[in-house]
């Protein structure tokens, strides 16, 4: 009953996501100028986005792509690419967060499964948005600028969904155990 109720959540999400996606992008870009009153943004351009660049261009290697990682981003075969506080990923982090409190309440999981079902997840959200910025790269290279804002605007949302439903089917079948009460 549990996991029916958080894979409806996540189903829900998408839905509405994909039906209001146009007006998500422009909310976001005014939400994205909000936060960048604020100066906690600063900290996570220092120090979050140039390791997130490295980390990006470690899984483009492999696809012959030339890169530099410096402060605001990367330089891939000799072009600028900015990266951003707001690229690297923190809507699927706040979806991620929302589940948790649906996916882990209620049942009387042990305390050490959840925090083995948090890991996995802040992780796999990692991976997932570091995925998304590599194939956003590809297609910054290989292909045209369309098919790059067309996979940044539709296509990441539907991957963190993806994500996210493979993540608490895999938690619900494999990590998150009942304490035993005795």
């Amino acid at each position: 009953m549990k996991q029916k109720k958080t894979f409806k959540m996540i189903l829900t999400i998408l839905a509405i996501s994909l039906a209001v996606l146009p007006l998500l992008v422009s909310f976001n870009e005014i939400l994205t100028k909000v936060f960048e009153t604020f100066s906690l943004y600063k900290w996570i351009e220092n120090y979050i986005v140039p390791r997130q660049a490295a980390m990006v261009g470690v899984i483009l290697s492999p696809f012959n792509i030339n890169y530099s990682v410096f402060r605001g981003g990367l330089i891939i075969n000799g072009s600028y690419v900015h990266i951003t506080w707001n690229c690297i990923g923190w809507q699927s982090l706040i979806v991620l967060i929302t589940t948790f409190f649906v996916g882990l309440k209620g049942k009387n999981y042990t305390n050490f499964s959840k925090i083995e079902t948090i890991i996995l997840g802040l992780v796999g959200t990692l991976l997932i948005n570091l995925l998304r910025m590599s194939i956003l790269i590809l297609l910054y290279v290989y292909a045209t600028e369309l098919s790059m804002i067309i996979f940044h605007n539709y296509f990441a949302a539907i991957m963190t969904m993806l994500w996210l439903a493979f993540f608490w089917w895999f938690s619900y079948l494999y990590i998150l155990e009942e304490k035993n009460n005795i």
